[in-house]
């Protein structure tokens, strides 16, 4: 296929991040809808599970890409020049936070000058800024796409208030479009996801709330500690250990998302009872599949998806809430999902 019809896209993806996965398995399965061309093709190695297109084909070690230093960092770049060389559109897709121009991104938006390339953004969130400057150079980069789609509210409002109307359509993300898998509820099951960004509070109190919701109700329960970020810099593997530590006295189990793959944990996720999250998203897995869930709103990313959802306050912890706040929602949800 030739380079006019072949979409190069680009995101956090082969990070070991099921989040940021998902968006490599929701536009693989319909690339046209999402870029707009007849191929894509991903930059980053091969993700298990995921049937699709991807640069340098394995070619490329994993843990070289992996890297968070120096290393990472060249090997990354020689990936997106790579995707230069096959490729007439470059997607941004999905899971960015544009909040300022760093490493790589610097280097697309200095690429976004070169007006032979045609730029698309799928799925991403704008700000916040934390300097202008971070601001008028974000906003610099997307004046030059020809379309940006982002994942809410907030976002799309910004966006246009800056003059970027005529290129902006707010989506929402991409993965809630998601169908729900294929599997039955568990009643009693619980699955938490931790989240290292998350306040302590957010996890203790819904630690105390699991914990004395099996002590007093005596029932069977299956509670599941599912990390879905194993990145070895920012990843949440060893926070989740202390996490299942601490639900002493209960059943407890510990999976991670890069050991039984997206199939396996979104199927673990549309089967709980309840979904207590502090990944976004975990919480955007709970609602594809139906499933009452409860979201630590520690960034802004998590604040806008619950507005945008219509999501109360019972159903989400907010970011200054102390442990007795955190353990009252989650108690409470646990109460209308398991025994009502």
């Amino acid at each position: 296929m030739s380079r006019a019809t072949r979409a190069y896209v680009v995101g956090y993806f082969g990070m070991d991040n099921f989040g940021d996965d998902l968006f490599v398995k929701t536009i693989a399965a319909d690339p046209g809808r999402y870029t707009g061309a007849e191929e894509v093709v991903f930059g980053c190695p091969p993700i298990g599970g995921i049937q699709a297109s991807y640069s340098w084909s394995g070619r490329l070690l994993r843990k070289q890409f992996q890297n968070e230093g120096r290393i990472g960092g060249i090997v990354r770049l020689a990936v997106g020049l790579e995707g230069l060389l096959r490729c007439r559109t470059l997607v941004m897709g999905g899971g960015s936070v544009l909040s300022s121009l760093e490493g790589v991104r610097r280097v697309q938006a200095k690429l976004t000058r070169r007006s032979r390339f045609k730029w698309r953004a799928v799925s991403v969130s704008i700000g916040p800024f934390e300097r202008n400057s971070d601001a008028d150079e974000v906003l610099d980069f997307l004046s030059r796409f020809d379309s940006v789609a982002v994942r809410d509210e907030r976002s799309y409002r910004l966006a246009v208030s800056k003059g970027l109307g005529q290129v902006t359509q707010n989506w929402g993300d991409i993965v809630l479009g998601s169908p729900p898998a294929n599997v039955s509820r568990i009643p009693g099951r619980i699955v938490l996801i931790p989240c290292i960004d998350a306040p302590w509070e957010h996890h203790s109190g819904t630690i105390l709330a699991i914990k004395e919701f099996a002590a007093t109700e005596q029932l069977a329960l299956d509670v599941v500690v599912l990390s879905v970020n194993s990145n070895s810099t920012h990843g949440d593997d060893e926070f989740s250990e202390r996490c299942a530590g601490a639900l002493s006295g209960v059943p407890v189990r510990r999976l991670r998302y890069v050991d039984i793959g997206v199939r396996e944990t979104w199927e673990l996720i549309g089967s709980a009872s309840l979904v207590v999250s502090g990944r976004l998203h975990g919480i955007i897995a709970a609602m594809a599949n139906g499933v009452p869930s409860v979201g630590f709103e520690y960034h802004q990313k998590v604040t806008d998806l619950l507005s945008d959802a219509g999501v109360g306050v019972e159903a989400r912890i907010s970011s200054q809430a102390s442990v007795a706040i955190a353990r009252e929602v989650v108690d409470r949800r646990l109460r209308e999902a398991i025994l009502n």
